[in-house]
């Protein structure tokens, strides 16, 4: 299955608490996993590697935001071009179907230096790419319904996610502070960059309608 990801605009539904403050900026992260870089081993244990699309940038990604106005996201930003691979069982005419993710995290600017801002965005990169493959390796077939494969399976990888989404703020910004000189990370305690949220969707192959853009 070949896919088009595409996060198209972001609209902002609420001016900033206070009007001097920069617009927010955006970090995405895609992934899968599928047959491409993992396989079921005769033991049933899953091997292999996920597949991430990182992006780049942080401060001023999203340009001008005006109140309730749909912002354009660059394609750089929140596009990926990919495909699914199913994963087959062994010893069984199945095939696991591969899984999609996206997780789009949204920040508001304020007192937090570019240096900053970029190593906190790969201090996120780093944590999602270090809880996707830890949820591979604690993976067993035991947790899976066999008479219910599919939505056992997915609710697997979704409570995996609901996890990783737990330690995201509190890495983010240890990562900020130790990338920042003493005077850049008093500055920054003033005023924070703020996480306004973030959303994370899991999809599997199935639930993708075929020749549709998601």
């Amino acid at each position: 299955m070949k896919l088009t990801v595409s996060l198209d605009t972001i609209t902002c539904n609420h001016p900033p608490r206070r009007a001097r403050r920069k617009p927010p900026y955006l970090w995405t992260v895609f992934f899968k996993l599928d047959g491409s870089g993992l396989s079921l081993s005769p033991e049933f244990e899953l091997k292999g590697e996920v597949q991430f699309h990182f992006t780049h940038g942080s401060h001023g990604n999203l340009g001008t935001v005006t109140v309730g106005e749909a912002v354009p996201i660059s394609s750089y930003l929140g596009h990926w071009e990919t495909s699914l691979e199913p994963i087959p069982v062994p010893f069984f005419d199945y095939e696991m179907p591969g899984i999609l993710g996206v997780v789009a995290v949204l920040m508001q600017e304020n007192n937090v230096s570019d240096i900053g801002a970029e190593a906190g965005h790969q201090a996120l990169n780093d944590f999602v790419q270090e809880a996707i493959q830890e949820s591979i390796a604690n993976f067993s077939v035991k947790l899976i319904d066999v008479e219910n494969i599919q939505p056992s399976l997915k609710r697997y990888f979704a409570d995996q996610v609901d996890r990783l989404a737990e330690g995201i703020e509190s890495r983010v910004r240890q990562a900020v502070v130790k990338s920042q000189s003493w005077s850049q990370n008093l500055w920054s305690l003033i005023d924070q960059d703020e996480l306004i949220g973030y959303r994370v969707w899991d999809l599997m192959a199935s639930e993708i309608p075929t020749g549709e853009t998601v």
